[in-house]
């Protein structure tokens, strides 16, 4: 039991008024909460690893995508046939690359790397490069592809058609093999 002391300011009375102390928690009961919680938030974020790999797989290929359309955009406004695109891919896959670059004849523009987790598999490019003519159509009247896949093995594909056309697609074209 706690003694307290009240006052009334109003009245000038004073008395002593006995209170019971509130029950609390034990330690043990604070740790086995903590436990559970710590147990749930360690299931939900394994289950939403892939979700996350998903999204971030399509947002590379996006961005890739709007890369791609700035170059020819630049290369179309400028009439200039000098700018490509530089894709570093090892074709042993010995290693994970992850970047590619934009040059303006021997000047390098931009280098951009893909996040962690993402990596350029594969382009059917001659020397892993994109060339772009002043009307903003692939150099030499070739198109091709571009594979980027996440870390549970999913494909997305950038495609350049021959027209200048630049979408995405989660299957490769006909054409790619």
């Amino acid at each position: 039991m706690v003694v307290l002391f009240e006052m009334n300011v109003q009245t000038s009375k004073c008395r002593f008024k006995m209170v019971k102390p509130q029950a609390g928690y034990s330690l043990l009961e604070i740790m086995l909460v903590i436990a559970l919680i710590g147990i749930m938030l360690s299931v939900t974020f394994i289950n939403l690893q892939r979700p996350f790999a998903h999204h971030k797989l399509h947002v590379s290929a996006r961005r890739m995508l709007w890369e791609i359309r700035t170059m020819q955009a630049i290369a179309l406004t400028e009439e200039s046939s000098g700018y490509k695109m530089q894709f570093l891919v090892d074709p042993k896959r010995n290693i994970d690359i992850d970047s590619y670059y934009i040059m303006a004849g021997i000047n390098t523009i931009k280098v951009l790397e893909l996040p962690v987790g993402i990596n350029l598999y594969e382009t059917n490019f001659e020397s892993n490069r994109i060339y772009v003519n002043c009307s903003g159509y692939p150099a030499y009247g070739f198109g091709g592809t571009i594979q980027i896949v996440n870390k549970f093995e999913e494909k997305l594909y950038v495609v350049i058609g021959k027209s200048g056309r630049v979408r995405i697609d989660n299957k490769p074209p006909s054409s790619y093999y």
